[in-house]
């Protein structure tokens, strides 16, 4: 199952979401970061989308959280 640029985008905003809802006061701060990341990224490798595109979505995502 291939997905689209929608879905992926729908898959990114709902992890940021469950990132938001987190509590970062512990020292696990950033590995709980990194580790919600590469989960998403590695649904959507392996719902086949190819690399290029996911690291495209990531990187689009992270400059969209930057400008709000």
């Amino acid at each position: 199952m291939k997905l689209t640029r929608i879905q992926l985008k729908r898959i990114i905003r709902e992890e940021k979401q469950k990132l938001q809802e987190l509590d970062f006061s512990g020292p696990a701060r950033g590995n709980d970061v990194l580790i919600q990341l590469e989960e998403a990224v590695r649904r959507c490798y392996d719902n086949g989308m190819s690399m290029d595109d996911v690291l495209d979505a990531v990187e689009e995502a992270y400059l969209n959280s930057a400008v709000k």
